[in-house]
C-alpha cells in the first residue's frame, strides 16, 4: 500500500515521522521525498509499505497522529481483468 504524505518542512519532521513507522513495525519498501509544489512549506513523501492491504486503517490513524503530517492520500492500485478464455 502507497500513502502520498504532506508533512511540515521542520527539522527532524522527516525523522520523527519514520521513527513512527519503525515503532509499529512498518515495513517500508520504497519511499521519495520532495518539496510540494502547490503548497508552501510542506513537503510530499511518498511511502510504500509491505503491510496487509486490511491494515490501512490502523496504517494511516498511526500516521495522522505524527505532529507534522498535514494530509495522508492512499493510492489504490487499479487490477486489471482477467482475460476469459473461451
Amino acid at each position: 500500500m502507497t500513502f502520498d504524505i504532506l508533512l511540515h518542512r521542520q527539522a527532524g519532521a522527516l525523522e520523527r515521522l519514520l521513527n513512527r513507522c519503525r515503532r509499529k513495525g512498518y515495513t517500508i519498501v520504497s519511499m521519495g521525498f520532495a518539496p510540494s509544489e502547490d503548497r508552501p512549506g510542506l513537503d510530499r513523501v511518498q511511502v510504500t509499505f509491505a503491510e496487509d492491504v486490511g491494515r490501512t486503517d490502523a496504517v494511516m490513524t498511526n500516521l495522522a497522529r505524527c505532529l507534522d503530517v498535514t494530509a495522508i492520500d492512499l493510492y489504490v492500485e487499479a487490477i486489471a481483468p482477467t482475460a476469459q478464455v473461451a
